[in-house]
Parts: structure tokens; C-alpha cells; sequence
């Protein structure tokens, strides 16, 4: 995983946690929510030197990127606290664009999946009725090929 993509993790992480505590404050460790990620956040953490030694890459693990991803949130107005100390983010707390953020997401989540299913529905209907129409022509030319032995094997049936 590139930072970036920890990034996100750890900001979901960290925004959730807000949100479902809002309005109160809460205290965020960065080494306990970079702990919580699966293993493939961590896949390219360690870059081996030698056999028995290996070396953290900084901008790809989740541990060194977990508190500056929390300062940055701060800095950009989505949450405030009012400390760190002991490794801990004391008194989190979503701001009113921290919460919109969320919210506005979730709306706009919402409608986007609307648009997809309408216009999938659409589109659906649209290849459906092309292929009805070839269908129906591929039929229509089979039976005319056919009239005269359709209409025998029906005589013979009904003669039998």
C-alpha cells in the first residue's frame, strides 16, 4: 500500500470514530488505529536488508503516517483536539466540516448509486429491445424459410 492509500484508512478511521461519539470528545491513539488495519496496509512496511535485518519504510507504514494523518485533519478544520500527550490525541472532536463532510458523502454516495441503477435499468431496457428486435427478425426470417415445412410437418401431425 502507498501512503495515500493509508492515508484514507486511517482518516476513515479517525472520522468515524469521531462521528459516532459526536458530540463529545474522545482521546485517539494513531498506533491503536494503524494496529487496526488489515495486514495488507502493513505488506510493504519492512524492507529486508539482510536475512536477520530489516528496515521501516516510513511512508509506508501505517504506525508513521497514523499521526500526522490525525494533524493534518485537524490542520484542514475536519476534527479539533485539545492535546497529545503519551501518544494520544486528547479530546477529539468532529467540526461542523468535519460532520457535512461526512454527511454530504453518504448523500452524494446515495445519489450517485440512484443515477448508476437508473441508468443501468435504462440501459438494460434499451439492449433488451435491440435484441428482441433481432431476435424477432431472425425469427421472422427463419419461419419464411421454413413456412412450407412447418406447414407440412403440422399437416402431417394433424393427418396422423
Amino acid at each position: 500500500m502507498n501512503n495515500i492509500e493509508i492515508f484514507k484508512a486511517i482518516s476513515a478511521l479517525t472520522l468515524s470514530q469521531a462521528y459516532e461519539n459526536f458530540p463529545l470528545k474522545i482521546d485517539i491513539s494513531p498506533s491503536d488505529l494503524a494496529i487496526t488495519l488489515d495486514d495488507e496496509y502493513w505488506d510493504e512496511s519492512l524492507k529486508e536488508i539482510s536475512e536477520n535485518m530489516s528496515e521501516v519504510v516510513r511512508n509506508k507504514n501505517p504506525a508513521s503516517i497514523a499521526k500526522p494523518t490525525i494533524e493534518w485533519l485537524s490542520s484542514s478544520g475536519f476534527i479539533t483536539y485539545t492535546g497529545y500527550s503519551d501518544g494520544v490525541f486528547k479530546g477529539v472532536c468532529l467540526t461542523v466540516k468535519g460532520i457535512e463532510s461526512i454527511e454530504s458523502d453518504n448523500q452524494r454516495g446515495n445519489k450517485l448509486l440512484l443515477a448508476v441503477k437508473e441508468l443501468a435499468i435504462e440501459e438494460l431496457k434499451t439492449q433488451a429491445k435491440v435484441k428482441l428486435k433481432v431476435l424477432f427478425s431472425e425469427v421472422l426470417s427463419w419461419s419464411l424459410e421454413k413456412y412450407p415445412t412447418i406447414i407440412q410437418a403440422v399437416g402431417n401431425y394433424s393427418s396422423s
